[in-house]
C-alpha cells in the first residue's frame, strides 16, 4: 500500500507501471489530477522488473476487505477456544489464521467485531490507505533535495577544482542549505512510518493495538 499511497496510484497500471513527477491527489474524487509522469520508472523501481505490476489504492482495499472476512472465523475460534500457545489450529482454519491481523482492524471501529456489518467492515478496509498526500508530497521533496544535493556539491567539487573564485551567493546558498539534509532525513522518516500505517508489523499487528497502558503496567508492580 506504501508504493500506491506515495504514487496516489487509485488503480493498477499496465506494466511496467509509469512514475508520476508532479500531481495534485485528490481524495474525494480518488484522482491524480495535472499528473506529468515518467514512463517505466515506478515499474523498474518498486519491481525491478517490465512485467510485474504494481496495485494501485482500490485493488488494495478490495484486498483488506476480503482478508478481513477471512480472517473472522480464526478470530471466532480464538475467542471461543482461548488460543493458547499449545492450541492446536484445526487445519480448515490454517487460511484463515493468515489473515488473522485484518480482522483485529475492526477493533478500532467496534469491540465485537464478530457481529460487524458489511459497512463496518468497509470502513475497517479503507484504514489500510496511509496519508496520500503527506506521503506523496513527503517523498518527491524528499527526493527533490536528494538531487540537489548532488548538484550543489557537484558544481562546488568543480569550481574548486578549477580553483575558481567562489561568488559570495554561492556561498550564502551553501550556508542556508545546511539544515536541508536534516530537512531530507526526516521527510524519509515520514514516508517510513506513514507508509507502514495502519500497521505495526504488516498484516498482522495494527498500530492502535500495539499501544501499552504504561500507568496500568506501573500501578501492577508497585502493587
Amino acid at each position: 500500500m506504501k508504493i500506491a499511497a506515495i504514487e496516489a496510484m487509485w488503480e493498477t497500471e499496465p506494466t511496467p507501471a509509469s512514475f508520476t513527477l508532479f500531481g495534485l491527489p485528490d481524495l474525494a474524487s480518488e484522482t491524480t489530477k495535472y499528473e506529468i509522469t515518467i514512463p517505466w520508472v515506478l515499474g523498474l523501481i518498486a519491481t525491478r522488473s517490465l512485467d510485474t505490476p504494481v496495485e494501485g489504492i482500490r485493488p488494495l482495499v478490495a484486498n483488506a476487505e476480503k482478508r478481513i472476512r477471512e480472517g473472522l472465523p480464526a478470530y471466532l475460534w480464538l475467542q471461543k477456544e482461548g488460543g493458547g500457545p499449545t492450541a492446536e489450529v484445526p487445519q480448515e482454519l490454517q487460511a484463515s489464521m493468515q489473515s488473522l491481523g485484518y480482522a483485529f482492524l475492526l477493533k478500532r471501529i467496534r469491540p465485537d467485531i464478530e457481529n460487524a456489518s458489511e459497512d463496518q467492515i468497509h470502513e475497517a478496509a479503507l484504514s489500510t490507505i496511509p496519508d496520500v498526500p503527506v506521503l506523496f508530497w513527503s517523498f518527491r521533496i524528499m527526493v527533490a533535495l536528494g538531487f540537489y544535493f548532488i548538484v550543489l556539491f557537484g558544481a562546488y567539487f568543480y569550481l574548486l577544482s578549477k580553483r575558481t573564485e567562489i561568488q559570495p551567493w554561492f556561498r550564502r546558498l551553501a550556508m542556508y542549505s545546511l539544515p536541508l539534509p536534516w530537512i531530507a532525513a526526516e521527510l524519509g522518516w515520514v514516508v517510513a512510518e506513514y507508509g507502514r500505517q495502519p500497521w505495526i508489523i504488516d498484516g498482522v499487528l495494527p498500530t492502535f493495538l500495539g499501544v501499552s497502558d504504561v500507568r496500568r503496567a506501573t500501578y501492577c508492580s508497585a502493587s
